[in-house]
């Protein structure tokens, strides 16, 4: 078998493996938007008219959000790469470099506390819906 057929092959796999693990991530995405947006939706008949914006709206916001991130079937003609692509391209270079595995639970540690501080500052994020009563 030729050096091109193996090559090609195991790019076929790797992008059927990267879009197994986007079909999860979206489909757990939808799992949980569904009922947040019918308790947001809620929230928002109960109090009628909140300072900030209406709940269901962030809602719609956060799901927006997570599709350019998630990036299922690389559309909106976007000439970079989701969010996810970035993380799996990242992933898979540290899976072959012996110096980054080494590395990694200090990297891993960094990357989450930058993206947590990115959450929290951004002025759009969904609150929490109140509770109701």
């Amino acid at each position: 078998m030729s050096q091109a057929k193996v090559h090609s092959r195991v790019q076929i796999l790797r992008q059927v493996l990267v879009f197994q693990f986007k079909l999860v991530l979206d489909a757990f995405r939808d799992l949980t938007l569904s009922p947040l947006s019918l308790v947001a939706a809620l929230a928002d008949l109960l109090r009628l008219s909140p300072p900030g914006g209406l709940w269901f709206d962030r809602v719609l916001a956060l799901g927006r959000r997570s599709e350019h991130m998630i990036d299922l079937w690389r559309s909106g003609g976007r000439v970079g790469r989701g969010e996810v692509d970035l993380m799996v391209d990242r992933l898979e270079l540290l899976l072959r470099d012996e110096q980054s595995r080494k590395q990694a639970p200090l990297r891993l540690r960094q990357w989450a506390e930058t993206t947590l501080e990115q959450l929290k500052s951004r002025p759009d994020q969904p609150e929490e819906p109140p509770t109701p009563g």
